[in-house]
């Protein structure tokens, strides 16, 4: 059992190893994609809550048990009456009746199975809609009975102005929710715009003025300054930076002479292969000034690193007498 135990030990460890070795195969996360993260995580959180606030204030009120609960006062007491017809108990079906017409939207009312020799259909105020004149949509039809189904009493409601607000709060939901989304999608887009177009056009720009004029001295100055106020740990920023300082590393290596080199390069957009450097050669007309610096061993020894300094105004006053040339 030991030798078993020893022998599955380096495998497990192996294989301990390579799952820890395919972990480090991926590559950090960027602070250009934990800030979208973050932003876009924040908005949504906003969004939602708005959502669960705003929506329940347009949703219409249930009052579908309030008709039903007055036609089951108006059943019992009209059911009271076959036990034998009493005044008292008939004003009190009458009260109940009137008081139910008039506090609903009642437009008919009938009943079955009685034979007290009351009415069985009841007259509805004037002014009411009446049956024919609704849409289906606009009507609801209750039917209360007692538990044989033997006796029963219908009426049919007039819902036309909650059908209105129910069309309305649906329309208000509806422009809710597309004024929300829009206002998200313009959100999102913004987000992406600052952290990722904007910084990819400044690069671009960048690029295209370099090729245009590689010897601007003004170009990696005005793209440092433009992004020293955004000191935000951006990869798209240390990018414009690198682009920038590369910029002037060209011009001090190449130099004038280097200008059309550069230039050509950076403006070829198609091969994979289409860096030349030598290019072809041209006849150009030049001006050469030698200076011959006497005992520059012994000048040394006593400028010490002052030497410099002096070689560097040397060479300043021979390229101003080039130039006047």
């Amino acid at each position: 059992f030991s030798t078993k135990q020893s022998s599955k030990t380096p495998y497990s460890n192996s294989s301990m190893q390579g799952s820890s070795d395919s972990l480090d195969i991926f590559p950090p996360g960027s602070h250009v994609g934990a800030e979208m993260s973050d932003r876009t995580t924040k908005k949504v959180i906003v969004g939602i809550l708005v959502m669960l606030i705003g929506i329940p204030l347009l949703q219409p009120d249930e009052v579908a048990y309030r008709n039903k609960l007055a036609m089951t006062t108006v059943f019992e007491n009209r059911m009271l009456l076959m036990d034998g017809i009493d005044n008292n108990e008939v004003e009190n079906w009458e009260f109940a009746e009137s008081l139910f017409v008039e506090s609903t939207d009642c437009i008919d009312i009938a009943y079955s199975g009685f034979n007290d020799g009351l009415v069985k259909e009841t007259i509805v105020p004037e002014g009411r809609s009446r049956i024919q004149e609704l849409r289906i949509d606009a009507m609801e039809v209750i039917t209360v009975s007692d538990a044989s189904f033997t006796y029963s009493m219908t009426s049919v409601f007039d819902i036309t102005g909650r059908v209105r607000e129910e069309a309305i709060l649906a329309i208000l939901l509806t422009s809710f929710v597309i004024f929300l989304l829009g206002l998200g999608m313009v959100s999102f887009t913004k987000d992406v715009h600052n952290l990722v177009i904007v910084p990819i056009e400044h690069m671009i720009q960048l690029v295209r003025e370099i090729s245009e004029n590689p010897l601007g001295k003004d170009l990696s100055l005005r793209a440092v300054d433009n992004n020293k106020q955004k000191d935000d740990g951006m990869e798209t920023t240390l990018l414009i930076r690198t682009i920038s300082k590369i910029a002037g590393l060209m011009r001090v290596g190449f130099g004038e002479a280097g200008a059309d080199i550069i230039g050509k390069n950076l403006n070829i957009t198609h091969g994979a292969d289409a860096m030349n450097l030598l290019g072809t050669g041209r006849k150009i007309h030049s001006i050469f000034g030698f200076c011959d610096v006497r005992q520059f061993t012994d000048t040394t020894e006593c400028l010490q690193e002052e030497v410099m300094l002096f070689v560097n105004r040397i060479a300043h006053i021979l390229h101003s007498i080039v130039v006047q040339c």
